[in-house]
């Protein structure tokens, strides 16, 4: 089982230096191209939008600016959003449509967790 994104950076943070990651380069690459799946799904994209987050000012250690998808490595933390208005809280089928925003949600969140317990 490939190294999940978050496993990544947490191994990236504790050895910080080039070597390290051109060992690791492929992990990277099939997590990110996993992730960015996800992030950039029609459902995810028109129920949560971007993803928002603490970011770094500037790239890791040993990434250049121009670093491919660079942006998914400045974030400190990953936060999704939805907003819910009153209405649809106080619909009778307000069970039924949480039960579809978690479920679309669900994959996201299975990454993470993944990540975090590799």
């Amino acid at each position: 089982m490939s190294t999940k994104i978050l496993g990544f950076l947490n191994e990236l943070k504790e050895n910080n230096n080039r070597d390290w990651f051109k060992l690791n380069k492929n992990h990277y690459e099939e997590t990110r191209n996993e992730f960015k799946a996800i992030i950039n799904s029609v459902d995810f994209k028109k129920l949560f939008g971007e993803i928002e987050g603490s970011k770094l000012v500037r790239p890791p250690v040993g990434f250049a600016k121009d670093f491919k998808d660079i942006e998914l490595l400045m974030f400190k933390d990953y936060t999704i959003f939805h907003k819910i208005n009153d209405k649809v809280v106080e619909s009778p089928d307000f069970l039924l449509k949480s039960v579809n925003i978690f479920n679309k949600m669900n994959p996201f969140n299975e990454f993470l967790n993944r990540a975090l317990s590799s």
